[in-house]
């Protein structure tokens, strides 16, 4: 976090032609932030339209299956300490941002039915975090513990356990 509000500190400083290398940390933390999160853990159902085997099951033709993207985005084999928040991971050894494989990296649904909101989505995601981290200073109050990564509300959503945090006014908008 503290990386990502020095860049973004910069960028204000900053010309119009090194603002680019200023948020290197936003485009990884939001991603791992959906990544970790997976807000929605199950995508929308589908039908298969044959049979088909996956994995050394067989699924009959006309079964109603569902991609576990929670799963996918927390499985060992895939994600190196999956439980931990690791903006870097998508980060390559010269400190740009190398995106997911679209394999590994489903928060929004997969194929022609994914999220129509998806590109508002990202936008709204990289402003409002900008604009949060640029104005506040976000702090864990005394003698309270961080936040937990754990999912607190479960149903067809996600939602964190409740937690308190201090936002202290850094600049004036």
């Amino acid at each position: 976090m503290k990386s990502l509000i020095k860049s973004l500190d910069q960028l204000v400083y900053q010309t119009s032609r090194t603002r680019t290398t200023c948020l290197s940390w936003k485009p990884p933390s939001i991603t791992e932030a959906l990544r970790i999160s997976s807000v929605i853990p199950l995508s929308v159902p589908r039908k298969t339209t044959v049979d088909t085997t996956l994995q050394g099951y067989h699924i009959p033709e006309d079964t109603t299956v569902f991609a576990n993207v929670w799963s996918l985005h927390h499985n060992p084999d895939i994600w190196d300490a999956p439980n931990d928040f690791r903006p870097q991971r998508f980060l390559d050894k010269d400190g740009k941002f190398v995106p997911p494989s679209a394999d590994h990296f489903i928060p929004f649904g997969i194929g022609l039915r994914d999220c129509l909101g998806t590109s508002m989505t990202m936008v709204e995601l990289h402003l409002v975090l900008a604009r949060m981290l640029h104005t506040f200073k976000l702090e864990n109050p005394p003698g309270c513990d961080l936040p937990s990564l754990e999912p607190g509300t479960q149903g067809l959503a996600l939602g964190p356990k409740p937690f308190k945090f201090c936002a202290i006014k850094r600049h004036d908008v």
